[in-house]
């Protein structure tokens, strides 16, 4: 199986700011931006905490071995800035009143940007990469997906990383319910549904409706109570179909993903 199908290729490289000659410019514009924004920050999916930093290293050099010399080098440039910055709207610091607020609003981050000199489409792109305030999570998903740059960056380097044994180690008291199925469900989830999506095997349905209704699910993430509870309010959770034989535990679906993505990057944890 290819990475991705040609026409979800060409549709990438056309909205990666045509890969013209200003490619080289956003990602130096990226470093500088996230150089400035990210100083301080630890990344919250590390056993050791290290910093934020770290994490970003991770997921570019993903997409660096996974696309080098398989993409134009300034269509690459695109999607190392693009992970350069995906978790900049995300940034969370500590309120006075004792709540973790987002560092940025929308239009603060965006307005830095275009200060820059970003591209509108590579600003979408960023925007696609982060969950908005009070977004349900499969809701993200599928939105992100509708964003060629973004889908490619979510699914081959933000994801594997999240599934990756060097993250998600925390300490007792931060290993919350939404974090668990994170690791069990929605993170596995989310790769075979962008998988199914960057393929073109389906199109903008939602990701519960694939889930249940595809029998190539294995048959331990059919679960309706975790995708009610990540869906938007109006999603529909539709009855399941028959999901591939055997597949009855969180640790056997990883199997599933090993036929996606390349053996050093799943490291799934049930």
């Amino acid at each position: 199986m290819s990475f991705l199908n040609i026409s979800f290729r060409s549709k990438a490289a056309a909205h990666a700011v045509d890969a013209d000659d200003s490619a080289p410019d956003i990602y130096g514009a990226a470093m500088e931006i996230a150089g400035s924004a990210y100083r301080g920050f630890k990344d919250k999916g590390n056993e050791v905490r290290s910093s934020l930093w770290d994490h970003i290293q991770q997921v570019e050099g993903r997409i660096v071995r996974r696309f080098a010399g398989r993409v134009p080098a300034k269509e690459l440039f695109i999607y190392r800035a693009a992970t350069v910055l995906h978790e900049l709207p995300e940034l969370k610091q500590q309120a006075p009143d004792g709540r973790r607020a987002r560092v940025y609003t929308p239009q603060a981050w965006k307005a830095a940007l275009r200060e820059h000199h970003m591209p509108e489409d590579f600003i979408d792109t960023v925007d696609a990469l982060a969950v908005r305030e009070g977004e349900a999570y499969l809701e993200y998903i599928r939105r992100l997906a509708n964003d060629p740059v973004a889908l490619i960056v979510k699914l081959h380097g933000d994801l594997p990383e999240n599934m990756s044994r060097t993250r998600g180690k925390l300490p007792h008291k931060e290993t919350t319910r939404q974090f668990q199925d994170k690791k069990a469900f929605l993170y596995p989830m989310a790769a075979l549904y962008l998988e199914a999506r960057a393929h073109g095997e389906i199109g903008d349905i939602s990701v519960a409706e694939y889930i249940m209704g595809s029998r190539y699910v294995p048959r331990a993430l059919k679960n309706r109570e975790v995708l009610q509870a990540y869906s938007g309010p109006d999603t529909v959770i539709p009855d399941s179909r028959l999901a591939m034989p055997g597949m009855s535990t969180a640790r056997n679906a990883a199997l599933m993903l090993r036929a996606m993505l390349p053996k050093q990057d799943l490291r799934f944890v049930p």
